[in-house]
C-alpha cells in the first residue's frame, strides 16, 4: 500500500533535529504524527533534515528497507537536479575523554544507489536528507518526498519535502572561516 505522509503498519517514521545526538535506542515520540520536512535555504548553501524509522520489536523479520527521493520540482517546472539530493545514514559516535562519554551522531557516506538500510527488531536508524542548492538555482518552493519501502511486505511510507529556495545568493568564498566541534 502506498501511505502518503501516513505512518506505515511495518514501522514508525518521524523526523528528529538533524544536530540532536541519535542512536539505535532512540525512541519513536509518544504522539506520533504524519512525518514531513519543511525546509528553507538560499542559493549556494545546503539544507539538512533528518528522518528516523523504527522497526518494532514484536516484528517478524529484521527491517530491510529502501529509501529513494523523489524529484523536487517547483509549481514553474524547475527541478533540484538528482545530483544535488542525497541520503546518508546516520552513525552514532562515543568519546570518553576521561569522563562520562559523549554522544554525537555523524553523517556516513550517501546511501548507495539502490537506497537499502537494514534495521535490527527493536531499533531505531536515522537518515539524512541533504539538499545542495546550486547558486543558480531559481528561487521557489519545491515539492518532493522520501520514500521509504519496508521490502518484506511492500508496505511503503512518503514523507513529503518541501525546498523553499530564498531568492538570496550565499557568495562563493568568504573571508571569516568557521568550524564547529561538539
Amino acid at each position: 500500500s502506498d501511505l502518503a505522509g501516513k505512518l506505515s503498519p511495518v514501522h514508525l517514521v518521524w523526523t528528529v533535529d538533524p544536530y540532536e545526538a541519535f542512536s539505535e535506542t532512540s525512541a519513536p515520540p509518544e504522539k506520533m504524527q504524519a512525518p514531513s520536512v519543511d525546509l528553507m535555504s538560499p542559493r549556494n548553501a545546503s539544507a539538512y533534515a533528518a528522518i528516523a524509522i523504527h522497526q518494532p520489536k514484536h516484528a517478524v523479520h529484521t527491517g530491510h528497507v529502501r529509501l529513494r527521493v523523489t524529484s523536487l520540482k517547483s509549481a514553474e517546472g524547475h527541478v533540484v537536479a538528482k545530483r544535488d539530493v542525497e541520503l546518508h545514514g546516520l552513525a552514532t559516535l562515543s568519546a570518553a575523554f576521561g569522563g562520562p562519554g559523549l554522544l554525537g551522531s555523524d553523517a556516513l557516506p550517501p546511501l548507495g544507489p539502490l537506497g537499502y538500510l537494514s534495521i535490527a527488531r527493536g531499533a531505531s536508524r536515522c537518515v539524512w536528507f541533504i539538499a545542495r542548492v546550486p547558486k543558480d538555482q531559481p528561487a521557489g518552493v519545491y515539492r518532493g518526498s522520501v520514500v521509504i519501502e519496508e521490502q518484506h511486505s511492500m508496505a511503503r511510507t512518503r514523507v513529503p519535502i518541501t525546498l523553499e529556495v530564498a531568492n538570496v545568493r550565499l557568495p562563493e568564498r568568504t573571508e571569516l572561516a568557521v568550524y564547529t566541534w561538539w
